[in-house]
């Protein structure tokens, strides 16, 4: 066991941050985050000047936050399970917290005065300004008393957003209502938990007994020697890696079939818990007023605004998308009927049969030689070239520099920190890249302190986290599909770092879902242009750019079956919005509503006895609002074409990016954000909210 595991006598930071030297220390951290904060909380109440009221509560939230954050990451990456553990028991007593702050009166009714004052101060100041009269010759700070109780915007927006947080946990509801919503909101926090759990607990997802008798896929023979023996052959058990691989290399059919019923009826107990869930999220709707959680979720912060708009724009991009999903399902077909030597006519294209024909006929029609393309995405090289692409965007350096002792939770740590050449050090990025026991799977970006003016001058600059579960080949190289994840994440964390507001409340990625994606799949298109991969991809020997025939290559592979990949978010994202419908509030079933959209989406069937619903693990944390991916896309599409698209990597347009798309984090109005990026023309107004437009995204697949 690490010696992290034990008691150090370290005076250095966990995460930089937080002076932790023991799990037990948690506690401190606990109930020195309590004690101020309820400090914070008797500024706010008695604040005479909205300002301030508002000043205080974004201390509170900061407060809270720094610990709540570096907690929920401890316990999800930390190497020691005693450091996991009082991570977790320290992220329930906080989440007490956080309860008891948005459900407190006092703290609500200074709130309220304080925008109240505000939008009452507001008509006088402007007459007080306007042209011509006697006030509009003397400036606020030189003694307007008017003037001076007004909000600047973004503490404006602060205030209004604080309002809605509290307004969405019932404080402005009767006792009897608000009591019923707060034990809702603490079951939803913990069916989550125990819906990520089962998720991340290898005996809980499934597990299929093969066949392997010389019919098995390379994957299958590959790992014979270390499956364990069952009476029908191997068994194999059905994490997401494994399932995907069975399904994208297995050779048998039958195996393949065994594999994805096996895999989408686990884990079986998140059924029971997700309709639990469902039912959970439904009545907290109701007691708000809501037709559904939905409506619930999307109003009064998402750029969406509502179900409708989201409803409409994902049935456009689903009909824009259909007819080069059939072509490409043709070309499935025709493999298919090749590798069972039939007719085209005659076969049938199953779920199981997805990844299977599409990585078979990609290996025909664009093949790709792996070993050559790895050499230019070895891990360290692909954060080299994204430090080079920072520097040519945005003149912004990324310095690698030493730990110190306490400061990782792991081994294999990195920190980076990101320096302006002008401005100075921006922020801290740890990367956490390797798998390991206990770890969180999947790629994240977790924030463990916001950015924000401090009290008494200067910038507190913010600390982040990228973690990734990147079993590299022995060489460290990534497949082109992990750089792409990897820059996805990193777009999140410059979000963060970049970010430049004056209130934590609005820092970075703390914003609408909807939005929030914007800047990751920004750089998503870095990953995989061939402008930058011929500017920054290198090979991990020589040093030599990529050559522009296999960069041609590998995005000629990249692009077949994209429209059918789409389609699938698109089924997704209509699943995760219909079973937070108000069509879900009643006797149907999550799988009753699943094949019902599958059957009227999806060019795959759905497959009976299975439940793909339990493995969807963003409808825990993306609940109603998994759309906000594709709106992503259509978006990130928009910005690549218009600043990007011909292929220059240039200052002004990082600065453009920079300036109207990461600094504001979430401190502009959705609809400004989107103007700022792009300018007019690029949303549809729908039923008091709003979609983008997906000419772009439709250009991108290359779809007229």
């Amino acid at each position: 066991m690490l010696n992290r595991c034990l008691h150090s006598k370290s005076t250095n930071r966990l995460f930089g941050h937080l002076s932790l030297r023991e799990p037990q220390q948690w506690n401190f951290i606990v109930q020195d985050s309590i004690s101020r904060s309820d400090e914070l909380i008797h500024r706010a109440v008695l604040s005479s000047s909205p300002l301030e009221t508002i000043r205080a509560l974004d201390d509170i939230s900061d407060t809270i936050c720094q610990a709540y954050d570096s907690a929920e990451f401890c316990r999800n990456v930390h190497s020691c399970p005693e450091w996991q553990e009082a991570a977790t028991q320290a992220c329930i007593a906080l989440g007490a917290q956080v309860e008891k702050l948005n459900t407190s009166e006092s703290l609500y009714g200074a709130l309220v005065r304080a925008l109240d004052h505000h939008d009452q101060s507001a008509p006088a100041a402007a007459a007080h300004h306007a042209p011509g009269s006697a006030g509009s010759q003397q400036h606020p700070s030189t003694g307007d008393s008017t003037g001076s109780e007004l909000l600047t915007a973004e503490a404006l927006r602060v205030g209004r957003s604080l309002r809605h947080d509290m307004e969405k946990a019932g404080i402005h509801l009767p006792h009897a209502q608000r009591n019923r919503l707060t034990q809702l909101i603490g079951l939803e926090r913990r069916l989550g938990m125990a819906i990520g759990h089962n998720l991340s607990d290898p005996s809980k997802l499934g597990h299929v007994d093969l066949d392997i008798n010389g019919q098995g896929g390379v994957l299958l023979q590959s790992r014979v020697s270390s499956l364990a023996p069952s009476s029908s052959g191997r068994r194999v058990s059905l994490g997401s890696h494994a399932l995907n691989g069975l399904l994208q290399w297995e050779h048998s059919a039958s195996n393949r079939h065994k594999a994805y019923v096996a895999g989408y009826s686990s884990p079986r107990e998140n059924l029971g818990l997700l309709e639990q869930l469902l039912e959970t999220r439904q009545e907290m709707a109701a007691l708000m007023g809501a037709p559904s959680y939905a409506h619930h979720n999307l109003r009064g912060a998402t750029l969406a605004g509502s179900p409708e708009a989201v409803h409409s724009f994902l049935l456009d991009l689903a009909a824009a998308i259909r007819p080069k999903v059939e072509e490409e399902v043709d070309l499935m077909r025709r493999y298919k009927a090749r590798h069972l030597g039939k007719a085209a006519a005659d076969v049938q294209l199953d779920a199981w049969d997805r990844l299977y024909y599409i990585s078979m006929a990609k290996a025909e029609e664009c093949p790709v030689d792996s070993s050559a393309v790895a050499a230019y995405f070895h891990l360290q090289h692909c954060i080299e070239g994204f430090g080079q692409l920072l520097k040519a965007l945005m003149g912004v350096s990324v310095v690698r520099v030493p730990l110190s002792p306490g400061e990782a939770w792991a081994d294999n740590i990195q920190k980076l920190r990101l320096e302006h050449e002008d401005e100075g050090p921006l922020g801290t990025m740890y990367l956490d890249l390797y798998p390991r026991r206990g770890k969180l799977t999947g790629a994240s970006h977790f924030t463990l302190r916001c950015g924000r003016e401090l009290p008494g001058g200067g910038y507190q600059a913010p600390i982040v986290a990228v973690v990734c579960s990147f079993a590299v080949s022995s060489a460290g190289a990534l497949s082109p599909d992990q750089a792409q994840t990897l820059f996805h994440e990193f777009g999140h964390a410059l979000h963060s770092i970049l970010s430049r507001t004056h209130f934590q409340h609005h820092s970075g990625t703390r914003g609408p879902m909807d939005l929030m994606e914007v800047p990751s799949h920004v750089t998503e298109h870095f990953a995989r242009s061939e402008a930058s991969m011929r500017g920054f991809m290198r090979h991990h020997i020589s040093g030599r750019p990529m050559p522009p025939p296999l960069i041609q290559q590998l995005r000629a592979s990249q692009r077949l079956f994209e429209a059918t990949n789409l389609q699938q978010q698109v089924v997704d994202a209509l699943i995760d919005q219909r079973l937070h419908g108000a069509a879900s509030m009643g006797s149907t079933s999550s799988s009753d509503i699943v094949q019902e959209v599958m059957e009227e989406h999806s060019v795959f069937p759905f497959v009976p006895g299975t439940f793909p619903q339990a493995r969807f693990h963003h409808l825990v944390g993306y609940g109603a609002t998994y759309y906000s991916y594709l709106y992503a896309q259509a978006l990130s599409s928009a910005i690549w074409q218009q600043h990007f698209a011909n292929g220059q990597i240039s200052r002004s347009s990082g600065d453009h990016i920079r300036r109207t798309m990461l600094q504001c984090g979430s401190a502009r109005e959705s609809v400004q954000y989107v103007h700022g990026m792009l300018g007019d023309g690029h949303l549809v107004p729908v039923n008091g909210g709003f979609k983008p437009e997906i000419s772009s995204l439709l250009k991108d697949l290359q779809i007229s």
